[in-house]
């Protein structure tokens, strides 16, 4: 008869594993855009985003590249 050693770790491990691939973090928002005064590009600009007081969102902030644009992680 066959061992049946291997086939049982091999199906723990992949178990396991498994277990491991699920999203079980906050979800994870990109927001981006540009920041202009009077049609041009601002650069060097704060950019923050802050949660209401009511949401269990979190805060963000950035500084615009030379285009004016900006890109957070929320």
């Amino acid at each position: 008869m066959p061992s049946l050693r291997l086939p049982l770790l091999s199906w723990a491990a992949l178990t396991l594993v498994s277990i491991g691939c699920g999203s079980s973090g906050p979800q994870v928002n990109l927001v981006e855009g540009q920041v202009t005064m009077d049609g041009s590009p601002l650069a060097g600009s704060t950019v923050m985003f802050s949660p209401t007081p009511s949401s269990s969102g979190r805060a963000a902030a950035g500084v615009t590249d030379a285009s004016g644009a900006y890109k957070l992680t929320l």
